[in-house]
């Protein structure tokens, strides 16, 4: 500031400047934009940072609560919403500010990014800790008000009705009665040694709570139509086989008589690499990390744990060094979806690791979800530019697809990885010592998943990786009534409600959409009862255009990624 200003008064054979704040510059900028259309140059594409790739991944368990936290703030604003509008609940404005206000701390740099020293860490384990038990407390009081006396309330966050498996804790073997069905349930194993129980729901309607009810049962019998043995995973729609490492060397599409892994090679193998940046240990990954690499593949055991009738998964466990890793792959009915729940206790330095699926796949760029849409990027090293994108960003899901075929992966707290011609390697941890030497030590959960699909887009991977997100979930209830929905739906494939909330000036709701496939498409939108006045308004909730309501619902046209925000007038908010 100190040079900007003897600048501005004025210093030989130096440019002039002009210090202001931002507003007037870009009133500016736009005026001459309008004036004379084409004046300035236009970059196409991503700003890829050739710089700074680690921290896409230190300091995994920050990314972890991030996504998590996230993921509740959604679900918490839809709740919010639904005892609002349904039973008169006053909204939980200031609750819910406290914890954007925590989640929005945590995301600063470097925080988020993992580049800090231990103290920062322990600040935000704290502050996630509050964070996740402010929230548990805010979701059974709205839950438990909209789920009615001695049931419980099944959430469904999504603007579209789903189906799904619902796990849940029980100290008995249980059934669950939904909408007059009695589902029976089957005992689901998790990586880190728990075990709970889990039902199939089918059609949950979209953005509603429904009452369930709960009893003693015997489990559920049966294979459902998976099978399963110590090396081999199958249903009706897919089948894998792994070999004596624990390594998937077979993946199987049965619809199109089609194996998605290359041929002579295997998947799923867990990679170390020797990660020493020249600079910037915790932010940096350095092009020469693949110089030195172990592949994790001393297999301690392999075994069967469930059977179906909803799922069959197998166990496996392996040491690498002074760390173990478990994972619990799994497989559902009728579905096309391998899962890889994972749980690692973390004990090496100075060692990236990640996971890599050579595909037999014809494709030249992968697809991978950023905020609010999607980016292609080269999947060779043709130029300088492709060779200095050996490490970049994904949100919740990365694809490798040819036009009617591919396998896309989902996570759930996972942003790094790459592709080198059909090879997809997703970043799973990094370990740095500076500035924090105990980074990444200790234990660490997370979950990804390989859809085989027909079609990018045609399968809605866009919304599946949102589903697997935001998992169903069930509270226990204490109110005097019952109330389900749905409150919202989207009718349109391609769209998503993003948010549902109260508007910031409180005289109103919010809904955010968005398109999520990158084309031009049309959404119809079931507007909540008594909606009296709809409005399109801009990100800052300001500038409303009118929308016409006809049998309760609003028609949008949405250009590719568009984000549109409605604001509601109902009888609660009027």
């Amino acid at each position: 500031i100190e040079r900007g200003t003897r600048l501005e008064r004025g210093i030989p054979g130096a440019p002039r400047v002009k210090l202001e704040g931002i507003v007037p510059f870009l009133d500016r900028l736009g005026k001459a934009m309008d004036a004379e259309p084409g004046r300035f140059p236009v970059w196409n594409g991503e700003l890829y940072l050739q710089y700074h790739r680690g921290t896409l991944t230190s300091v995994a368990k920050n990314k972890r609560n991030n996504r998590l936290a996230e993921q509740a703030l959604r679900e918490l604003e839809v709740l919010a919403v639904l005892a609002q509008e349904q039973l008169g609940v006053p909204y939980p404005a200031e609750q819910l500010h406290d914890l954007w206000r925590i989640v929005l701390l945590n995301q600063f740099h470097d925080i988020l990014p993992g580049t800090s020293i231990g103290s920062v860490f322990d600040d935000s384990d704290r502050d996630y800790a509050q964070f996740f038990e402010a929230a548990e407390r805010l979701r059974g009081a709205l839950t438990g008000a909209l789920a009615g006396t001695g049931g419980f309330g099944l959430l469904n966050a999504l603007g579209r009705s789903r189906d799904g498996l619902l796990e849940f804790d029980a100290e008995r073997p249980s059934s669950l009665t939904i909408g007059g069905q009695t589902l029976v349930s089957q005992l689901i194993h998790r990586a880190d040694g728990r075990t709970r129980q889990a039902v199939l729901v089918k059609d949950l309607p979209a953005t509603s709570v429904v009452t369930v009810q709960c009893a003693e049962a015997d489990l559920a019998e049966g294979t459902g139509g998976l099978g399963v043995s110590a090396y081999h995973l199958e249903n009706a729609l897919i089948a894998a086989r792994f070999n004596d490492k624990g390594h998937l060397v077979s993946l199987f599409d049965k619809r199109r008589g089609r194996e998605t892994i290359k041929p002579g090679q295997a998947a799923n193998r867990l990679q170390a690499y020797r990660d020493m940046p020249v600079e910037y240990d915790a932010w940096d990954i350095d092009d020469s990390f693949e110089d030195q690499i172990w592949e994790i593949d001393a297999l301690v055991s392999a075994e069967v744990v469930e059977t179906g009738p909803h799922r069959a998964a197998i166990r496996f466990e392996w040491r690498y060094e002074r760390s173990r890793i478990v994972q619990i792959v799994a497989l559902e009915a009728g579905s096309d979806r391998l899962d890889f729940d994972s749980f690692v206790d973390w004990h090496e330095h100075d060692t990236l690791v990640k996971v890599a699926f050579p595909l037999d796949v014809l494709a030249q760029e992968s697809t991978a979800e950023i905020q609010f849409g999607h980016v292609r990027r080269p999947s060779h090293a043709n130029t300088s530019w492709d060779q200095a994108r050996f490490e970049t960003v994904m949100h919740r899901w990365v694809d490798v697809s040819e036009p009617d075929f591919g396998v896309a992966f989902v996570n759930d707290c996972k942003y790094g990885y790459d592709v080198r011609g059909s090879t997809v390697r997703l970043t799973l941890l990094k370990s740095p010592v500076y500035p924090w030497p105990e980074a990444d030590q200790g234990e660490h959960h997370f979950r990804y998943a390989a859809i085989v699909h027909h079609g990018l887009l045609a399968s809605d991977i866009p919304g599946r990786a949102e589903a697997y997100n935001l998992p169903l979930r069930l509270m226990a209830g204490q109110g005097s009534e019952a109330a389900a929905g749905p409150l919202m739906e989207l009718d349109g494939q391609g769209a998503t409600l993003e948010a549902l909330k109260r508007s910031e000036d409180g005289t109103g709701l919010i809904a955010r959409i968005w398109e999520t496939h990158g084309r031009n498409g049309t959404v119809s939108v079931r507007l909540p009862n008594g909606t009296s006045r709809a409005q399109i308004v801009n990100l800052l909730e300001r500038d409303p255009q009118p929308l016409t309501i006809e049998d309760g619902k609003v028609q949008l046209a949405l250009a590719p990624f568009q984000i549109l925000t409605l604001k509601l007038q109902t009888g609660t908010s009027a």
